[in-house]
């Protein structure tokens, strides 16, 4: 038992390092696309996302997601914007007392979705939603817009060309979730054992 409680600090402490670094890294390149906006387009105006604490708890508001399909330049699937308006309450402490499901999974603030998606080898056409805390990311194909969401795979993606540059979105994915609810059935399951 005692093996186990040590593993789980290490584990702990190793993935709460391992998020500090990804978090300033992804951080960094939103702030990086946004000057680069900026410079490009006069008219672009950086959005301030951040919501504190209280804030992350309330659902996201219709004006929240215009200003972040903006900032993106994407247009989010309707499945997902009732999502973030009607954010289920229960997912707000799911896998506490480490990264919960709103931090981490299924982020519920502008501000999350916006770095996880100002990744540069994200294209136009995938909206990344979330993240499993092992590097893959749960996306959905804004193309189809089939609320179908799926897992990527980092560490085995599939190229479209030889030289490895461009990632093919559309078969490198490990797992397929017919839609949302059907994500939030497995994280439950999966966090509660």
């Amino acid at each position: 038992m005692k093996i186990f409680i040590i593993v789980a600090v290490v584990t702990a402490i190793i993935a709460s390092i391992y998020y500090y670094f990804l978090y300033k890294y992804i951080k960094s390149k939103f702030e990086k696309t946004a000057e680069n906006h900026a410079a490009e387009d006069t008219d672009f105006q950086a959005i301030d996302y951040s919501r504190g604490h209280d804030e992350a708890e309330q659902p996201v508001s219709e004006q929240e997601i215009a200003d972040l399909e903006a900032a993106m330049g994407k247009k989010l699937p309707n499945f997902y914007k009732s999502f973030l308006m009607h954010y289920p309450t229960e997912l707000l402490q799911l896998g506490a007392p480490y990264n919960t499901v709103s931090d981490l999974s299924l982020p519920n603030t502008t501000a999350r979705i916006a770095e996880l998606n100002s990744l540069e080898f994200v294209p136009a056409d995938i909206l990344v939603i979330g993240e499993d805390g092992m590097g893959n990311l749960y996306y959905t194909q804004l193309n189809d817009n089939d609320g179908v969401i799926y897992l990527f795979n980092h560490e085995e993606p599939i190229y479209q060309d030889v030289d490895e540059e461009v990632i093919d979105w559309h078969t490198s994915w490990e797992m397929k979730f017919h839609n949302l609810d059907e994500m939030i059935s497995y994280l439950q399951e999966s966090l509660a054992e």
